[in-house]
């Protein structure tokens, strides 16, 4: 009996390097980072929802602009450094050459980078369900509970993303040009897209060309306030899914046989 639980905790414990003690500090830091962008997405909805859930119109206004604007600068920004510090900045740091050495593979460091930005999606799927649970009590409750898996998808969708270009780069700073750069044009686009809109012109076009697209917004088919989901919805989640299985495979392959001076 023993002999088995050792060998269940050995399995476990590969799996998951960072459950060793030799790196529960850098845990701490990597999740103290995350919080701290979560509380602020936590507090800014929390605010939205307080504020105008007596008035659905109102909140139907918001919400999408929210979600559309503030909320994807916070969490892109969240997902490009949590992403460097998973990978690419032990390569630059050399601190992949001690993770290596206390018997951790490859796999097992990039395995373990998905599976604590996976944390990171959940939680960041928590600041929005949770206070839609408690501050929302209309018909509008299903429409956003469903609207938070699609905000839930596209987190994991842009960790994918950042976490597959941390596993390509060898130094924090190209890492931080070409996620940054992917991330800062998506959100120009957004803008443009949403500028043409407004004007009802040729530039509402741009917002394709956006990540951010994706976030699960355009999925509202607005009837006198009161929004009704559509396929475009279902659409932003397959889309977010696909990227995120793809992204996270490309990292664990890329990172596994990528050239490391160590």
């Amino acid at each position: 009996m023993t002999k088995e639980i050792k060998i269940k905790e050995n399995i476990f414990t590969k799996m998951f390097f960072f459950f060793k003690p030799i790196f529960f500090k850098q845990l701490l830091r990597e999740c103290s980072a995350f919080f701290i962008f979560s509380a602020i997405v936590l507090i800014v909805f929390i605010i939205v929802l307080a504020t105008t859930m007596d008035d659905t119109h109102s909140m139907w206004a918001t919400i999408p602009l929210l979600f559309t604007m503030q909320i994807p600068i916070i969490v892109l920004l969240q997902y490009t450094l949590i992403s460097s510090r998973m990978l690419v900045s032990k390569v630059d740091r050399g601190d992949l050459s001690y993770i290596l050495c206390s018997n951790t593979s490859r796999t097992q460091v990039s395995s373990t980078a998905i599976t604590f930005l996976l944390f990171t999606n959940f939680v960041n799927f928590l600041t929005v369900f949770i206070p839609t649970i408690i501050f929302v009590h209309n018909e509008s409750l299903i429409p956003l509970i469903i609207f938070c898996i699609a905000y839930f998808t596209f987190c994991i969708s842009l960790s994918g993303i950042s976490v597959l270009f941390s596993a390509y780069c060898d130094k924090t700073v190209k890492y931080m040009i070409i996620v940054g750069g992917i991330f800062l044009i998506s959100f120009v686009f957004t803008i443009i897209g949403y500028i043409g809109d407004t004007l009802d012109n040729v530039l509402k076009n741009f917002k394709y060309l956006s990540v951010i697209y994706f976030i699960g917004t355009n999925g509202f088919d607005k009837t006198d306030g009161i929004p009704n989901i559509n396929w475009k919805m279902t659409m932003d989640c397959v889309v977010n899914i696909i990227v995120s299985v793809c992204t996270f495979i490309g990292a664990i392959v890329i990172f596994k046989n990528k050239d490391l001076l160590i």
